[in-house]
């Protein structure tokens, strides 16, 4: 299995913050339990991202909004300061498993999963789905689970965002801490951040463009066949 590498993060102008002491759920729920890995499929690269702010939102039995970020909310909030820099992960459980009903596949999918990329005023936006095992359903305290290769596209972009993930995986396992009110916040600050980027192809960067054209092929839809008839 090929070892990926992770990403510079001065390169890609993501500075993952660490916020000491601000992991919304106790320490015993803390570490390889709560974990994120992005890993693209284009190119030996990936994201290990700290998010130590874990929430969850309850809309029904089979419903459920989780938030990870390695942002504080009040930088999210505040016009005055910065533009902040860091990743939100946005997991929405759309239907909860049930055995011999669901079916149970990593190729399923019952979770849609958004991940925003925020660095120097630039946002990009890479959305997909799978399938989430939840340790539960969601409603009590805490609401935990994992995703396998989440599939992960580019599909929003300020500007000046540059894409060095290209089509990529995740690997998601977490528990979150109930907070309704907090995540409905940071819910409309994502569809904010969402709306300033727009759908575009992102700019290629050297080692895009450095690609053979047979790796490419790979991970490129096909182009349409040459019209013979046409002069």
């Amino acid at each position: 299995m090929t070892r990926r590498v992770p990403i510079n993060l001065t390169a890609l102008a993501v500075a993952c913050l660490v916020l000491v002491g601000c992991s919304m759920i106790p320490a015993s729920f803390v570490g390889s339990r709560s974990s994120v890995e992005v890993d693209s499929q284009a190119f030996d690269v990936g994201l290990r991202p700290n998010l130590p702010i874990r929430l969850y939102r309850f809309v029904d039995k089979n419903t459920a909004d989780v938030i990870l970020t390695d942002i504080a909310v009040e930088n999210l909030t505040d016009p005055s300061g910065a533009p902040p820099t860091g990743n939100i992960f946005h997991v929405q459980l759309f239907v909860h498993p049930k055995p011999g009903r669901t079916p149970i596949a990593t190729t399923a999918c019952s979770a849609t999963v958004q991940h925003l990329l925020l660095a120097r005023g630039q946002v990009g936006v890479y959305t997909g789905g799978g399938f989430l095992y939840p340790d539960a359903p969601p409603g009590e305290k805490y609401f935990g689970g994992a995703i396998s290769a989440a599939s992960l596209r580019l599909t929003r972009a300020t500007d000046q965002f540059v894409d060095q993930l290209g089509p990529s995986e995740g690997y998601i396992s977490f528990v979150a801490q109930r907070d309704d009110e907090t995540v409905t916040r940071l819910l409309t600050i994502i569809n904010r951040l969402s709306e300033v980027a727009y759908s575009a192809a992102p700019r290629m960067t050297e080692e895009m463009k450095a690609l053979s054209a047979s790796t490419l092929s790979e991970i490129a839809e096909p182009e349409s066949e040459p019209d013979d008839d046409r002069e």
